[in-house]
């Protein structure tokens, strides 16, 4: 009877320890969902795009104050992508709170990761992340992508000086811009986000 009553009180300490486990709140959910693939979560997805921009445009505003207090969104992210488009860029710094609950979130998406080996991922084979890659508007980048992906090849660092050249088009399309904040940015927040 007393070991019965121990797992009894383990159990009901474990279901209210998971029951006030608070959940993310999304902080961008009034803003239109820019993203309209299958394969993952919408609203998260959503929600990943919007505070990765955020994030950068904050660090980058930030970098020099007041010499960059006027910086557009726009120069921010191009300042973002000369070194994160090379895995470069400063993660440990630029990540806000909210994209490390993101991430945290992200990281349960088994479908869009691909976590063997030494380094975490995108999986570029997956529904959504296919999705992204027939939508990008830029067609030059889109044909260099898709094949890439039918050879396996992919890699943000192999594709670093296309996107580079194309800042403002990745800027302006928001799955060009889905494509980066994963592949340039969350993929390697999976790497230093415990």
């Amino acid at each position: 009877m007393n070991k019965l009553k121990q797992i009894l009180i383990l159990i009901t300490i474990f279901i209210f320890v998971t029951a006030c486990e608070k959940s993310m709140v999304y902080k961008y959910k009034d803003k239109p969902m820019l993203v309209t693939c299958t394969g993952a979560d919408a609203q998260l997805m959503s929600e990943a795009l919007y505070s990765f921009f955020d994030d950068i445009t904050v660090y980058y505003r930030n970098i020099d104050a007041p010499l960059n207090e006027g910086l557009s969104a726009q120069e921010a992210y191009a300042n973002y992508i000369y070194k994160g488009a090379n895995g470069e860029a400063d993660y440990a710094n630029i990540v806000s709170d909210h994209s490390r609950k993101i991430i945290k979130e992200l990281k349960k998406d088994k479908r869009i990761w691909n976590m063997e080996g030494a380094y975490s991922n995108l999986n570029y084979s997956s529904e959504f992340v296919t999705c992204l890659f027939s939508k990008i508007r830029k067609k030059e980048f889109r044909v260099t992508i898709q094949s890439l992906q039918e050879i396996n090849s992919v890699s943000p660092k192999l594709l670093a000086d296309r996107i580079r050249v194309s800042t403002r088009d990745a800027f302006e399309d928001p799955n060009f811009g889905m494509y980066i904040a994963l592949d340039t940015y969350y993929q390697y927040l999976l790497d230093i986000e415990p």
